[in-house]
Order: C-alpha cells, then structure tokens, then sequence
C-alpha cells in the first residue's frame, strides 16, 4: 500500500468536505486549531493512510476517536491525548460526531522539541495515548 506525505492544508482541502473558504491557517511553527473548528466541515472516515510532513498531538475534551498509528489501533477518549510524529504513517478511522477540543502542529521549523512536549502540561487532565518524550 502507498503512503502518500501530506501537509496540514492539503488534508483539509482533500479530506474534509464543506470546509470553510474562510478557515485562517497560521502560519507559525506552532498551530493550535480547535476541534470545532476542524470538525466544521465533515471527514470521511477512515481517511486513506497518509504520511504527515508534520508532528501534532490531538487532545479531546469531549467524544474520542480512533487513529491508526503505524501499525497501532489507538482509542484516545476525552482527558487523553495522541502524539503522531513527522513522517509517521496515520489514518482517521473513526470519531465521534460531538468531538471537540484541540489539534496542536509543530512544523520541522520548531527546532527543539521539548518546546512542542511542553504545550501538553498546560492541559493536566489529559494522559497520552502515545508517549514519545
């Protein structure tokens, strides 16, 4: 099977229909996007395997979804979170239709890591799915 590398905007365009025109991507090494806003559009699930050019951790507060991970089934419910690395092959399998809360970017630009780790300790209710620290 194929992965194809992917970036952030071209998931949104491809992937999620009734996507808003309007939507304002950043343009920081460090993105942080709620759910709701990401969810506004619907995703087909499960979205075909793709290889991200980024690293971002998906953090609900309400609902969960399922994400493969490699070769990894992981179920990440609210107060948990999911950490998926650059060049990581992924795919959306499944979330619920009320899923809110934040999907975080760091782009290859955010030389030290730690930077992008240390954004998870500002949410204490949450555990990882994934750890890689």
């Amino acid at each position: 099977m194929k992965n194809t590398e992917i970036t952030f905007k071209e998931f949104t365009k491809t992937y999620i229909s009734d996507f808003p025109d309007k939507f304002r991507y950043l343009g920081t090494p460090l993105q942080i996007y709620t759910l709701e806003d990401l969810s506004s559009g619907s995703i087909a699930t499960p979205t075909p395997l793709l290889k991200a050019n980024f690293n971002f951790i998906i953090l609900p507060t309400t609902g969960s979804f399922e994400q493969q991970v490699g070769n990894l089934i992981k179920k990440v419910s609210e107060n948990q979170a999911l950490l998926v690395m650059q060049g990581e092959v992924t795919s959306l399998l499944r979330k619920t239709h009320n899923i809110k809360g934040y999907y975080i970017i760091s782009s290859t630009a955010v030389q030290r890591p730690t930077l992008f780790f240390q954004v998870v300790y500002h949410f204490p209710n949450h555990s990882f799915a994934q750890q890689r620290l």
